[in-house]
């Protein structure tokens, strides 16, 4: 394990990937795993010692709040949830990077990760593959193709006279 992974969230992604109980044929949907998790680590908030969450994550520290956990998925649900959850699924391997900021340098991402898709806001990167060679790497997706025109309306004129104005 990676020291910037988290090992409930491992727990989690387990549980949502594989059955509990192949023998039986268990298997638990993505929201009953959310449910039980908020069980245990509220359970673990009231008995941290003998928790269920202890059982399963040893090295667990003391919790002093409930968790809110149904709530927040509900909350901060989004169709990209379904999508990768569908695709955690069918055993595929979803790397979610936040705030590494590489704009035009797709290889950056290849740096750190690999068959990864990333971008933020202005900018996005896919997964191509080189018709001769096979290799696969990260392509700058054209932003006509995905950005829908706002904020390009603007002339750059108004937005530095907004930006003079902003810092007076």
């Amino acid at each position: 394990m990676l020291k910037e992974e988290d090992p409930l969230i491992e727990l989690i992604r387990e549980w949502i990937m594989a059955p509990i109980d192949e023998s039986a044929g268990l298997q638990l949907s993505t929201l009953e795993v959310f449910t039980l998790v908020e069980d245990m680590i509220n359970e673990h908030v009231k008995i941290p010692h003998g928790s269920r969450l202890k059982k399963y994550i040893p090295k667990v520290k003391r919790m002093f709040m409930p968790l809110n956990l149904m709530d927040a998925v509900h909350a901060e649900s989004s169709d990209m949830v379904t999508v990768i959850v569908e695709l955690l699924k069918k055993g595929k391997v979803v790397s979610l990077v936040t705030a590494a900021g590489y704009p035009g340098e797709p290889q950056r991402y290849e740096a750190r990760l690999r068959g990864v898709m990333g971008g933020e806001c202005n900018y996005l990167h896919v997964t191509s593959r080189d018709a001769d060679t096979g290799a696969v790497s990260l392509r700058v997706v054209d932003p006509v193709e995905w950005k829908d025109g706002r904020g390009q309306r603007w002339d750059q004129a108004e937005v530095d006279q907004l930006l003079d104005q902003a810092q007076v």
